[in-house]
């Protein structure tokens, strides 16, 4: 963080003399995104901070506070707003759970209302939307409105996409808000015992794959609901198959270390 910091204070001041309109756009990643100690910007520096464990990890209470500290310390070196670089593919690419953190999103805005100018959304895997298409949409919203009713949007999503299996789809996503946002896991890291045995137990599987086919039972008479179920239902069964796969043990390789005679040379 020195080191770029440095670096960029250095270039700053230098376009500082030969374009004093020009803004000098910092983007920084991976390991030196903490805010420097010692380093002085001018005011013609402006923050894309990127926050590397994607924002849905902001349930743990640890990771956002330990971000909210890195925006705040931004701010103040720089004297600007910051923008964020978020990963909508974090931790997606990890793991096939069916989780969403809308609640997550609407917290982080309301929280940073004062401190943020915009997000740019990194994502790209092939699923993401598929997956969190809910999540996405209203945080597409809160970009534009902090106060946003995420629960309001949700509701009306099930209102007016499934009709006669609204009341299903709703409480399969409440299962997927509350068991991710709420339930707080003994490391802040992904893990399959963190998704499959803390937040996705097999009885809260079991009960997503009930709602699922009672849903399909209540849409079978329309098409266009049974449509769009399809749709929202097609990822829960790479994540159905995620966990059979840890619980059952068939996602486990073992790995055979031969002892040898003597130390290898």
């Amino acid at each position: 963080s020195r080191l770029l910091g440095t670096f960029v204070s250095a270039l700053a001041a230098d376009v500082k003399k030969r374009w004093p309109d020009k803004t000098v756009l910092y983007l920084p990643y991976v390991n030196y995104t903490l805010a420097p100690e010692g380093i002085v910007f001018g005011d013609n520096v402006e923050v894309q901070l990127c926050g590397m464990p994607g924002v849905a990890m902001y349930k743990e209470p640890a990771l956002a506070e330990q971000f909210q500290r890195n925006i705040d310390r931004w701010a103040k070196l720089t004297g600007r707003k910051v923008q964020t670089w978020d990963y909508s593919c974090w931790p997606t690419d990890r793991t096939k759970a069916m989780y969403q953190y809308p609640h997550v999103l609407a917290d982080y805005y309301r929280r940073n209302r004062d401190k943020l100018v915009g997000t740019f959304i990194n994502g790209g895997l092939l699923d993401e939307w598929t997956r969190h298409h809910v999540s996405m949409y209203c945080w597409m919203k809160l970009l534009w409105d902090p106060a946003f009713d995420v629960d309001a949007a949700m509701e009306e999503y099930c209102r007016r996409m499934y009709g006669p299996a609204a009341g299903e789809v709703r409480e399969l996503l409440r299962l997927q808000c509350d068991r991710w946002e709420q339930v707080r896991w003994p490391l802040p890291t992904v893990s399959p015992k963190a998704v499959h045995e803390v937040s996705f137990p097999r009885e809260v599987v079991a009960k997503m794959k009930e709602l699922l086919e009672q849903a399909r039972g209540r849409a079978a008479d329309d098409e266009a609901v049974s449509a769009r179920l399809a749709f929202f239902a097609a990822p829960f069964e790479a994540f159905f198959a995620e966990s059979a796969s840890v619980h059952e043990g068939a996602g486990l390789r073992g790995l055979v270390a031969p002892k040898v005679a003597e130390a290898p040379v």
